[in-house]
């Protein structure tokens, strides 16, 4: 029998097939390649967004002892002021010339410690706020913005949380301290703003710098008022506080190389302004 020797058709055509099947076993393995890739790259952002959850709880915990502790003491020099002054005011003509004298002097010690005890607080939270060691990194910043919004919305009854700009903007900035700069500046603005009420998180950018904004339509910030100096609020509202929010936030935003600053709106509430860097490195 005459051995059949193969034409150079059905060479070519099995020259094909295994192309084909080679090439269908390197797209499997890039594939496969780019999946371990990006599992890796998910476990990474994964670590990484733990890293950062952790560090602002330290952050939180920290500020939160130091406060609770500055609290406890002032609030202790202010019942002695108030109870000796109401005290005096009661009984005036009861009291002796020395003892008038003796709680006048009781007044003043106290009054002159809680100065003292208030500047202290002061020049911790400045130390607290230089002494940080940021650390700027590739994030997407309006991802970020949407998820704090998405976390405060509905917070607080009666209250809408809102972003409004791009679905996406890449910067390079510390995800922490920024993120801790706009959830102080919403929590503000859900404090001093009776529901119903409406805020908004706008996000603007031009190549180099970016522009965050949170407009509410509360009762807008005082006139006449430094409200990033420590301490510095507006007419009483009945909203508690240490006065320092602003103050921290002033000094965080400053260490990332940016400004903020507070505006009223021309019918109700404030608009609060971020201007930062897009590369803070």
């Amino acid at each position: 029998m005459t051995e059949r020797v193969p034409s150079d058709s059905s060479e070519r055509l099995s020259q094909t097939v295994d192309d084909d099947e080679a090439a269908q076993v390197t797209r499997a393995e890039r594939r496969a390649e780019f999946a371990e890739r990006r599992a890796v790259a998910e476990s990474d952002r994964a670590e990484v967004a733990e890293g950062r959850a952790a560090a602002a709880d330290d952050r939180l915990r920290t500020r939160t002892t130091l406060l609770g502790a500055y609290e406890h003491k002032l609030k202790s020099a202010l019942a002695i002021i108030s109870g000796w002054a109401a005290s005096l005011d009661a009984r005036w003509d009861d009291y002796t010339d020395a003892q008038r004298r003796s709680a006048l002097g009781a007044i003043r010690r106290q009054a002159d410690d809680l100065g003292r005890r208030a500047e202290s607080l002061v020049e911790e939270t400045r130390a607290e706020i230089t002494g940080l060691n940021l650390d700027p990194e590739p994030i997407d910043l309006a991802e970020l913005l949407q998820l704090e919004a998405e976390l405060f919305d509905g917070s607080a009854p009666g209250h809408e949380v809102a972003y409004d700009g791009p679905a996406t903007l890449q910067v390079h900035v510390d995800a922490v301290a920024l993120q801790q700069v706009v959830a102080q500046l919403i929590e503000n603005a859900i404090k001093y703003s009776a529901a119903p009420a409406s805020i908004v998180i706008g996000l603007r950018t031009d190549e180099e710098r970016v522009c965050i904004t949170v407009q509410d339509d509360g009762v807008g910030v005082p006139e006449g008022i430094a409200v990033f100096e420590p301490f510095q609020r507006g007419p009483a509202t009945g909203v508690a506080g240490s006065g320092l929010g602003l103050y921290i936030v002033n000094g965080l935003v400053e260490a990332m190389g940016g400004t903020v600053s507070a505006a009223r709106n021309p019918r109700a509430g404030s608009t609060f302004t971020l201007d930062l860097p897009r590369d803070e490195s």
